[in-house]
């Protein structure tokens, strides 16, 4: 995913399930006309260059029809876990509370924290969560304890210019 140079590059983002779930919940990509449609045409412009991106552990949290219906529409990119992502959880997983770690990770369902933490340290993109700041077991704690930059919707989309 990452190349060694590039001429001009643009931001990357990595999104989180919270915010994809969040962000057609409270402005569903439904009402696309009126007030809302230049940052839907905004996110999936950069969903179709590969600016707005994810990994393929958050996609198995989304089950709500509509967030699959946009991604799937707008080819959004979901991608694996490559081996420099693994290499990281070791370093990612101590910043949990043991008790955290061991009932998400042994958990039936995904659970997708990690994996986007690592993908966003190792790719240096900002993560885009609307997790709580407050959890010390919480995506924003854990990625400012690897360095990692995370911002909210809100902070997101006035990073990326939208404005009403």
């Amino acid at each position: 995913m990452r190349r060694e140079y590039e001429l001009f590059p643009e931001q990357k983002y990595c999104i989180d399930s919270s915010s994809l779930i969040d962000l057609h919940k409270y402005y569903p990509s439904t009402s696309r006309d009126g007030i809302l449609r230049p940052m839907w045409d905004k996110l999936e412009d950069m969903t179709k260059q590969g600016l707005l991106v994810s990994s393929v552990e958050v996609r198995r949290e989304l089950n709500d029809k509509e967030v699959i219906e946009w991604y799937k529409k707008n080819s959004m990119q979901f991608f694996p876990v490559y081996s420099d992502h693994a290499a990281l959880f070791e370093k990612i997983k101590p910043h949990y509370t043991p008790q955290n770690f061991k009932r998400n990770i042994s958990d039936t369902g995904p659970w997708a924290d990690p994996v986007i933490i690592a993908m966003a340290a190792v790719e240096k993109m900002p993560l885009v969560t609307n997790e709580g700041t407050k959890s010390s077991n919480g995506i924003p704690a854990i990625a400012d304890k690897l360095g990692v930059k995370t911002m909210n919707l809100i902070q997101f989309l006035a990073e990326i210019g939208f404005k009403l």
